[in-house]
């Protein structure tokens, strides 16, 4: 014989809505925004920490057997592991992106190493606003690299290809001279406002005229 459940309603205690507290809706956002950013500090400093794991796991496996042991114990695809594998390399020390998430972590891996953290703390020409990696969004740190990795990149082939040797005469030496100047400026033009690379550029410029003037002299 079946039996029927007598489920009882649930009766709240106080009926009153004018008792009940609401939050307005600014409370709720600010909310949410503190959660995902706990959410993004304690995701860079756990994808670091895997990734530690894994580096010590590939270390200790013979050739062949890497992939295999990823994914029957870990289940994990290899691009992952390789993107977390990556961050523990390029980050020993975690504290300077702790607290600027996962994503930006990842962004700034295209930066070099010795460079990166002068380059986190820089502030940087973003339209009008002059802020630092905290306090862009994650497509305007994405542009910031990319201008900052074109001006280097630039920069350094200017120095590279300009012919300095011992064997050239003083018009030479000066024509190489002139035409580096020139360059680096134009360059410059583009950077300006980049304290981080307008360094970077003078310090080439410097060396640039050390160069010659060694060259002159022997």
């Amino acid at each position: 014989m079946n039996k029927e459940l007598n489920v009882n309603p649930i009766v709240e205690s106080n009926s009153d809505s004018s008792l009940i507290t609401q939050r307005d809706v600014n409370t709720i956002a600010n909310e949410i925004l503190s959660q995902q950013t706990q959410y993004e500090q304690s995701a860079v400093q756990s994808f670091i920490t895997i990734g530690k794991l894994l580096n010590e796991a590939k270390s200790q496996l013979d050739n062949g057997k890497w992939l295999p042991w990823l994914r029957s114990n870990v289940k994990m695809q290899e691009r992952t592991a390789q993107r977390h594998m990556q961050l523990a390399k390029d980050y020993p020390n975690p504290s300077p992106v702790t607290d600027l998430g996962l994503t930006k972590a990842l962004i700034l891996l295209a930066i070099p190493f010795d460079e990166r953290e002068e380059f986190i703390t820089t502030p940087h020409q973003v339209g009008k606003k002059l802020i630092t990696v905290a306090d862009m969004t994650k497509r305007e740190l994405e542009k910031v690299v990319r201008e900052y990795k074109k001006a280097l990149d630039a920069g350094s082939d200017v120095i590279t290809d300009l012919p300095l040797n011992a064997g050239m005469d003083f018009t030479a030496c000066l024509s190489s001279l002139q035409k580096g100047i020139n360059n680096l400026l134009a360059h410059l033009s583009e950077v300006k406002t980049n304290e981080s690379v307008y360094g970077e550029y003078s310090a080439k410029l410097r060396d640039l005229c050390n160069g010659t003037i060694k060259n002159l002299e022997k």
